[in-house]
């Protein structure tokens, strides 16, 4: 330490010692001094380590771990600097630290990473460290394709809203797209379309939508699209759902949600809607549509059967259809009598059920199956002995008119859309800009 003039008035003893973990013996290493001050003065005393020495804390007379210690000499006073051995070079420090003064700090990086002694620059921290057409995606800090999606109707931040990203197979004009999505969304309630039905009309603000063309949607030989390719067109999108409205035709299908309501996927084809006629198509678009949703959103299961397909896996999990009694009631037991909700099946004389034959066919260009069953019959999951909460809905024939999704399933639905804010949120539309995908994966297909 540097040397203390001494003026014999009072005496503070200065005691240097080593903490017991660095003592060579069980008791403290010491050594000391002793100065002497005019009373009733303020005394600076700074602890200066020697290089490869780290100054620990103050004992006695002074407190704390700051290098320098006021002292009001009002009396003689014993004081005591705590030392340590400490770093000499980043060596002895970790990957994340540095030595300075003998030692080792945390390494701060504004943009980076502490590694290796130093700051390692993340590829990216906003988008002025990308190339043109990139953005920088911050919870990787990686730049990435700046979104192909724009906005058909957004309403707020994605973090707070279902993000609903409609794909256009077989479209290369987006004039043309939006106009077709003004139908299918249906905010007015005019066109039978999403928003025409609960509980999705009453939830119009939860929902932000987007659109990107795919006119180079790849097919398989049969028409059908090919599920993986949809990731090529959607990878930087704000998304919960992915909708595909393809001008192909092929009987539509869904994806279940991977977790809660998110990660769902259906394919619309319009093309298996216009088989009927131009108007059939026009009316019933939208209806289909909410079938399919129905499935990628709300987890539903549909409501008919079919012919030697065999009961979906893991109806035990879905709201709308029971393997038996008491699952059934167990699910909606507390909706019977409401909008006509009971038990119905397509097995006749089942204690506690109602057997249901549906009146008509409900496609007539595959008539009645080989056993001499309707799709339409009771019976849900694929098999007639399943149980199903209503005669009709639109998960079991969204080509049938007059029916809504009924109780049981609205209900499941609307528990899945309070987990959004329903706030006007979006001051600025133009601010709410996809940051790169959400890398859903889609799983479990069904009708």
């Amino acid at each position: 330490m540097k040397k203390i003039n001494k003026i014999p008035i009072l005496a503070i003893i200065l005691v240097f010692a080593l903490p017991v973990d660095f003592a060579d013996t069980a008791s403290e290493s010491q050594e000391g001094c002793t100065a002497e001050y005019e009373a009733n003065k303020e005394v600076e005393i700074n602890a200066i380590p020697e290089e490869g020495w780290m100054f620990l804390k103050w004992g006695g007379a002074c407190e704390g771990n700051e290098q320098t210690c006021k002292v009001a000499m009002d009396k003689s006073k014993t004081i005591k600097a705590e030392f340590a051995p400490g770093c000499k070079d980043d060596a002895e420090c970790s990957s994340d630290k540095k030595c300075e003064s003998s030692r080792c700090v945390p390494i701060q990086c504004e943009c980076g990473y502490a590694q290796n002694h130093q700051c390692q620059k993340y590829e990216c921290c906003d988008k002025s460290d990308c190339s043109a057409g990139e953005i920088c995606d911050k919870s990787a800090n990686k730049c990435v394709s700046e979104s192909a999606c724009r906005e058909f109707s957004i309403k707020g931040d994605p973090a707070i809203k279902h993000d609903v990203v409609f794909v256009g197979d077989g479209f290369n004009d987006y004039k043309t797209f939006r106009q077709l999505l003004v139908y299918l969304v249906d905010y007015d309630g005019k066109y039978n379309g999403m928003f025409s039905f609960s509980p999705f009309k009453e939830n119009k603000d939860k929902f932000n939508f987007w659109m990107v063309l795919a006119p180079d949607y790849q097919h398989w030989d049969d028409g059908e699209p090919v599920n993986e390719d949809i990731e090529r067109f959607v990878k930087t999108c704000e998304r919960d759902t992915v909708v595909v409205i393809s001008r192909n035709t092929y009987r539509a299908y869904a994806f279940f949600p991977i977790s809660g309501n998110k990660g769902g996927a259906a394919y619309v084809s319009l093309g298996f809607a216009a088989i009927r006629g131009t108007d059939y198509a026009a009316e019933y678009a939208g209806r289909l549509l909410l079938h399919e949703f129905g499935h990628a959103f709300g987890g539903l299961t549909d409501e008919y059967i079919e012919y030697g397909k065999g009961t979906r896996k893991n109806i035990e999990t879905v709201p709308n259809c029971a393997l038996s009694l008491d699952e059934a009631k167990a699910k909606w037991g507390d909706l019977v009598g409401v909008r006509e909700v009971d038990f119905y099946t397509g097995i006749p004389n089942v204690p506690g059920t109602k057997y249901f034959k549906n009146p008509y066919l409900s496609v007539p260009e595959i008539g009645l199956f080989p056993d001499g069953t309707d799709m339409g019959d009771g019976g849900c999951s694929y098999e007639p002995k399943n149980i199903r909460p209503t005669t009709s809905s639109i998960m079991k024939n969204q080509f049938e008119p007059g029916y809504d999704f009924g109780p049981v399933n609205e209900r499941e639905l609307q528990r899945k859309l309070e987990e959004y804010s329903s706030e006007q949120s979006a001051q600025d539309t133009n601010a709410v800009v996809a940051q790169g995908g959400r890398g859903r994966r889609f799983v479990e297909d069904t009708g």
